[in-house]
């Protein structure tokens, strides 16, 4: 992938939330894929700043509740009941 120093750092942060921090705090992310998840694949497709720009959009989204109906629902591995935000990828997973 070559030298992205924005990136790398990027997801570095999002590797030691996801390890470090993410545990500790509440399950609060309503989607089947989590955020943070999202973040690095969109990081990697496109890059830090597209990338994060796209974590945002999709962040604060669904604050919107108006949102929520255009969701499927997904089962989470726990059994809690997610939103599945697949069809909205732009990567394959």
């Amino acid at each position: 992938m070559g030298f992205r120093p924005l990136a790398d750092l990027a997801l570095k942060l999002i590797h030691y939330y996801q390890t470090d921090l993410g545990g500790h705090s509440i399950a609060r992310c309503p989607y089947a894929v989590s955020c943070s998840r999202y973040a690095v694949g969109q990081i990697e497709r496109h890059g830090a700043i597209v990338g994060l720009a796209y974590f945002f959009d999709r962040f604060f989204y669904r604050e919107n509740t108006a949102a929520i109906g255009l969701y499927g629902s997904a089962l989470a591995p726990d059994g809690s009941l997610k939103l599945d935000d697949g069809a909205f990828w732009l990567d394959d997973r």
